[in-house]
């Protein structure tokens, strides 16, 4: 999964946007087809799924589910400067669902098999945190972290047998992003971060953390790396690799690769100071 990811960062990188349309769309089976976005809050982590969806959408032809507890309204300002580029017509592509609690989440997951067309080939599910406090707090929460990720890896790996040979919509398994508030109202301390985090960990083998370290200080920036269980063998799965992330004046987003021997230090996984990560 980390593979469509890296594509946008990619894309939206200083040399993405010299080579316009030269750099080629993840193909291929994806040895992982799941990943969790983890981050505080106010780090980006809803504009930079839509900007994911937006480009799987519109550059890659893929249908896009979106679900969310809040309803998105506009374009996020880091999308702003780029939509006198985009087809409304590819948009289209994308369908937004807002479960407000965690049994509509339920429910709604496991009624998308039953959707007239083509299956999607890209589910991302937004705010899981608001799921996990509407579920319950300490043991109830650990067990909704279950069904929740049950249900939708199941649901992923359904679709994507589903989609074999599906009329309309590229060839693609269906992928699946969650992300989740490191920082959330209640959640860390009524929930116990560590093992909620280790529940998802079963399900999800890929981490997307997008964090800060001293030289973030100050800054509309911060550092994203992968980190996980599963190497993608002769792929570039994107695991160990970091950019940085940038919002610019007029809030666009900008990724720019950092080279590995400027990766060494600590940069903090915003989960907890337990969760300190030497890279």
């Amino acid at each position: 999964m980390a593979e469509l990811l890296t594509w946008v960062f990619d894309r939206y990188s200083p040399r993405g946007r010299e080579s316009s349309l030269s750099l080629s769309p993840p193909e291929g089976e994806a040895r992982s087809l799941s990943c969790i976005l983890l981050g505080g809050r106010g780090c980006g982590k809803t504009c930079l799924l839509f900007l994911t969806a937006v480009m799987a959408a519109s550059e890659l032809g893929r249908k896009v589910i979106f679900l969310s507890p809040t309803p998105i309204q506009t374009l996020p300002a880091p999308l702003m400067e780029a939509r006198a580029g985009l087809d409304p017509a590819s948009l289209k592509k994308i369908k937004f669902v807002y479960p407000r609690t965690a049994e509509e989440l339920l429910r709604d997951v496991a009624c998308l098999h039953e959707a007239a067309g083509a299956p999607p080939s890209l589910l991302i599910v937004d705010g899981l945190e608001c799921y996990l406090r509407w579920g319950g707090e300490g043991e109830q929460a650990h067990q909704m972290a279950a069904r929740l990720s049950a249900l939708l890896c199941d649901t992923s790996t359904f679709l994507s047998r589903a989609r074999a040979g599906a009329p309309g919509d590229p060839p693609a398994e269906c992928q699946l992003i969650v992300s989740l508030d490191t920082h959330p109202e209640r959640g860390a301390e009524a929930s116990g971060s560590d093992s909620v985090l280790s529940v998802f960990e079963r399900y999800f083998p890929v981490r997307c953390t997008l964090g800060r370290d001293a030289s973030c200080a100050g800054t509309r920036a911060c550092r994203i790396y992968f980190s996980g269980f599963q190497q993608t063998e002769g792929r570039d799965s994107g695991l160990g690799r970091h950019w940085e992330l940038v919002y610019t004046p007029s809030g666009a987003m900008e990724f720019t690769p950092i080279p590995e021997k400027s990766q060494a230090g600590k940069v903090s996984d915003p989960y907890g100071s337990k969760r300190t990560l030497t890279v």
